[in-house]
C-alpha cells in the first residue's frame, strides 16, 4: 500500500513540474538549463514539451 502511495505522490509531482514548466517555457524568459534546474525535469524532457 505504501508504494502505491509514493507511486501515485511521484506521478502528481511529475505533473506539477510539467505544468511549471509549460508556464516557465511559455513566458519565454528562461533558459532550459535553468527551467530544468526550477522543475528537475531533464533538458530532453523539456524540448520535447516546447515542440
Amino acid at each position: 500500500m505504501c508504494e502505491e502511495i509514493e507511486k501515485m505522490l511521484l506521478e502528481s509531482s511529475q505533473e506539477t513540474a510539467v505544468k511549471i514548466a509549460m508556464h516557465m517555457l511559455s513566458s519565454g524568459k528562461l533558459t532550459l538549463e535553468e527551467i530544468a534546474y526550477f522543475t528537475g525535469l531533464s533538458i530532453h524532457e523539456l524540448k520535447n514539451l516546447s515542440t
